[in-house]
């Protein structure tokens, strides 16, 4: 059996059996150079600490440098209490303190095992720029004493037990250890930075996970307070305020953080302020300003309205989360009233809605149910018609975040303008700015088939110029629709008051999408008429190729349209010579049905008596199968040619490729002499009778002559015509006339041999 006829899963086994190899021989070599004081049980530590990386991350390196690694991590924690996180970021080198080799920075974390650990250290180190390269995590049961010394990997199965009995002052305890490697950097600087910023994320991911129990009492306290003592609000708005409360805490609710706050008079201002003692998760010993407080950062007009938000407040905090996801922090705020009925604080939770919050439907999440039938009421559809099933769908797939924040006036405007598109193909905007003036959300739709990177980095310049953001975060939705859907979240100035016109970005956008193949259509169209024009665009659109249309722009492209129609009429091929741009390079374009070989057109451009500084060839594919080609050449000629020298040119080279003229240096009199290929041709007969007669001249030599004497050559071919030419024969007097014109020319010949030859 070939190696290709080997089943994947015998080499998946193949390869973890290379593994479990691998590790043997590090496990191995870790126990012949155990150092004084180094924590026992480094061998079994290692068989686990690689236990669950993909075998092709450890084939591929030494063995001395796996086990040097584990090693340096198994020291690392030799001392540890509960509730430390130990960290240290290095770059190990040959020679250098670590005894082992890293092509990457490496970070080296110890610290108890919880949740979303992982999660967050990648994210604080992505948002530091440095992309991942490999991460180990095992997860170790490891006995420590009392004072948090490491004595080694705890057993398991029936040996934990007699472990435990043999030994009753240790503690076993499960630890994270993280072995992260990332882009090198060797600014020390850098590292050191990066160092503390993980410490904190650890801090927060502690914070947040060792009050998650207390976090979600506070959350039970509040329901219980809402029912024992009923705040002034309309009993709906209560049931669904305490079912929305009920819903969090089944496990739709990431609690991060949580704080009871109470209201007070400052300078005239409503000021809320944390009640000590009540701070808990990433809330616990911070201050205010590091809760991303909406309130406090509210401009003075729109705090005299912050009553009218209702019994609850959802929206996104000011500060990104440390932790699991890399996104503003969810804000949960429920007023707390006296008993009179005036609003005294706040209680405050911050976390991330879970990923069942964002799959389940929307008529089943309070608080979104009732906006959903509110939207559904003053629509008036029928749930069973289209209109009705459509809305139906439009707010089922609504952004999620979104539809916890927005209001039910802005969700009725917004969600009937989508429904009004009708799955047409066109762009529109729908804003909605945030209540406290923190940010803009943007709906933006525009045709899936024009949805790309680059569309999406457009229209995040337009709409941040447009409200003046200082950030932005955005979502995409591609779905079966016509029509992709981009959500925005502009972060703006406080204060910072929305004046974008939806219709006039709807504008902007629409030129932004706006595609090569749109703009071709339209020129098309506008050059001949709606009906070929279209058949046109249909035709070549998608038939030019991407090379194309990055280097000709659509209007541009016309003229070569009616070349290549010209090539479907005749099948053969279409010329054109263009005038020469600033730097006087000539554009000489052939439209063939089949490409033409360099070695064939390079010997005739040559001896047109012009140089070739570039060639860029095209394929024009259509969808029937058949093929065209567009061969570009960047021309320098002498001088600059008249429009009917380059149409001469064009006649040249083609009567070259019929063979009906032949190629040779006579070819360069077209440009420099103004003559025509016949002309041309008519020198070379002249010039091939003086060789019969015993000039000893070459043919090569002769033509040379022509082309350095330009105004001799032209005059001798107007003599020719005035003689000879029917059409064009002059009186004998200006025949003398031109005859004694040259002959003054050919007096300041300075070359006897040129004068010698023009002469006969």
């Amino acid at each position: 059996m070939t190696l290709t006829e080997v089943p994947s899963t015998s080499m998946a086994a193949t390869t973890g059996i290379e593994r479990d190899a691998l590790l043997e021989r590090a496990a191995g070599l870790a126990a012949t150079y155990v150092t004084a004081g180094e924590p026992p049980g480094v061998a079994d530590f290692i068989r686990r600490y690689y236990a669950d990386v993909v075998p092709d991350d450890l084939l591929e390196r030494r063995v001395e440098d796996l086990t040097g690694a584990a090693r340096a991590h198994w020291r690392l924690g030799a001392q540890r209490v509960t509730g430390q996180a130990l960290v240290r970021v290095t770059n190990p080198a040959p020679g250098g303190a670590q005894a082992w080799v890293s092509p990457h920075t490496v970070i080296e974390i110890v610290t108890d095992d919880m949740p979303f650990l992982v999660d967050s250290v990648t994210m604080e180190i992505d948002r530091h720029g440095l992309g991942l390269q490999l991460v180990v995590h095992p997860v170790v049961k490891v006995r420590r004493d009392t004072e948090g010394r490491l004595l080694g990997v705890a057993a398991e199965g029936p040996e934990a037990l007699a472990a435990i009995v043999d030994d009753a002052t240790a503690v076993v305890v499960s630890e994270s250890f993280l072995h992260v490697e990332v882009d090198r950097t060797a600014d020390a600087s850098v590292l050191d930075a990066l160092c503390r910023d993980l410490e904190r994320v650890l801090g927060d991911v502690r914070a947040a996970t060792s009050d998650w129990v207390k976090m979600l009492a506070a959350i039970r306290r509040v329901i219980d307070d809402l029912a024992r003592r009923p705040p002034p609000v309309a009993p709906d708005e209560l049931i669904e305020t305490r079912a929305l409360l009920e819903w969090m805490a089944d496990h739709h609710f990431t609690l991060l953080g949580s704080r009871e706050y109470e209201q007070s008079q400052v300078d005239g201002s409503d000021v809320l302020r944390p009640v000590a003692g009540t701070g808990l998760g990433v809330l616990r010993d911070r201050d205010e300003a590091d809760d991303g407080d909406p309130f406090g950062a509210m401009p003075p007009e729109l705090r005299r309205h912050s009553g009218d938000t209702g019994l609850v407040v959802i929206t996104k905090a000011s500060t990104h989360s440390t932790v699991h996801r890399p996104v503003y922090l969810d804000y949960v705020g429920v007023k707390r009233y006296d008993g009179t009925g005036t609003v005294i604080g706040e209680w405050r939770f911050l976390g991330l809605w879970t990923s069942a919050a964002y799959n389940s439907s929307a008529i089943d999440i309070p608080m979104l149910r009732h906006k959903v039938a509110s939207v559904v009421r003053r629509a008036g559809f029928a749930p069973s018609s289209h209109s009705g099933k459509d809305l139906i769908s439009i707010l089922e797939t609504y952004p999620r975040d979104e539809l916890f924040q927005i209001s039910d006036d802005d969700l009725y405007r917004i969600t009937m303008g989508i429904l009004g598109m009708q799955e047409r193909r066109r762009v529109r905007v729908f804003l909605r700015p945030d209540p406290y003036g923190r940010f803009v959300s943007a709906l933006v739709y525009v045709p899936r088939d024009r949805y790309t990177t680059e569309l999406r980095v457009a229209v995040d310049g337009i709409l941040r110029r447009a409200v003046r953001a200082v950030g932005s975060e955005w979502n995409a939705r591609v779905s079966e629709s016509v029509l992709a859907r981009l959500h925005l979240v502009l972060r703006t100035m406080p204060g910072s008051l929305l004046d974008a016109d939806e219709r006039e970005l709807a504008e902007t956008i629409e030129a932004a999408c706006r595609s090569w193949a749109d703009e071709l259509h339209d020129a098309l169209v506008a050059a001949h008429g709606e009906v070929h024009g279209a058949a046109l665009a249909r035709r070549y659109a998608s038939a030019l190729p991407s090379s194309y249309r990055d280097d000709v722009p659509a209007r541009a492209a016309l003229d070569d349209i009616a070349c290549l129609e010209q090539v479907r009429d005749n099948g053969e091929y279409a010329l054109r010579l263009d005038p020469p741009d600033a730097s006087g390079t000539m554009t000489f374009s052939v439209f063939a049905a089949s490409q033409l070989a360099l070695s064939d057109v390079m010997p005739v451009l040559t001896n047109l008596g012009v140089a070739v500084v570039d060639e860029r060839p095209y394929e024009v594919t259509h969808t029937d199968g058949t093929r065209q080609w567009v061969e570009r050449f960047g021309l320098r000629a002498p001088k600059t040619p008249s429009a009917e020298q380059r149409e001469e040119f064009e006649h040249a080279f083609a009567a070259v490729l019929r063979h009906d003229a032949e190629n040779d240096s006579f070819g360069a009199l077209v440009l420099t002499a103004d003559v025509t290929w016949r002309e041309a041709a008519l020198l070379r007969a002249y010039a091939r009778y003086l060789r019969q007669i015993g000039n000893l001249f070459s043919q090569e030599y002769i033509a040379g002559v022509l082309v350095a004497n330009p105004d001799v050559t032209s005059g001798l071919i107007e003599l020719f015509r005035s003689r000879f030419d029917p059409a064009a024969t002059a009186p004998p007097a200006e025949q003398q006339a031109r005859a004694e014109a040259i002959t003054t020319m050919l007096d300041k010949v300075a070359s006897l041999d040129d004068d010698r030859i023009l002469r006969a």
